[in-house]
């Protein structure tokens, strides 16, 4: 005796529209998971570019800051050499040159990269330890005169005479 089978036809059919429904959720499913990690992408890559446009305005604001700070040091040590020139002419020769080569370093870190600028400065740290340590030397000691240039003298400030209760 055979069994007849009362099922529609299309129940025994594995490829009915009611058994792909799932494949095809799981396919869409898939495809705005992939849609969303690609917008997410691309969000992500636009934001990374505005912040390295930003870090690179910061970065060059500074260096301009910089080489201002660095062309008024130099003025400061031919000031420095000035007074000098009576008392030591040879030192005054040597920080006249340091503040000549200082001037030099702003100009260029003003014009240029500073990712040149400072392998330049590398290059010739490895090359003249002896200079660069000498010129880092001479520089200090410019640096603490010029910035105690700066300062206020202490008999300019004024102290706030404490309060009394009336």
């Amino acid at each position: 005796m055979t069994l007849q089978n009362n099922r529609p036809d299309h129940v025994n059919d594995p490829v009915t529209p009611e058994a792909a429904a799932p494949t095809s959720v799981i396919e869409t499913l898939k495809d705005q998971a992939a849609q969303a990690a690609d917008d997410a992408k691309g969000s992500l890559t636009a934001m990374a570019s505005d912040a390295r446009g930003k870090v690179s305005d910061i970065v060059d604001s500074q260096k301009s800051a910089g080489a201002e700070h660095l062309s008024r040091f130099a003025k400061a040590a031919q000031s420095a050499a000035g007074e000098l020139d009576e008392k030591n002419p040879q030192v005054a020769r040597l920080v006249r040159d340091a503040a000549s080569s200082i001037d030099r370093f702003a100009d260029d870190l003003h014009h240029r990269d500073l990712r040149d600028v400072l392998e330049q400065v590398t290059t010739f740290a490895r090359k003249q330890p002896v200079a660069f340590f000498a010129g880092s030397v001479l520089a200090g000691f410019a640096l603490a005169r010029f910035l105690k240039s700066d300062a206020p003298p202490a008999s300019t400030r004024t102290a706030t005479p404490p309060a009394t209760e009336v």
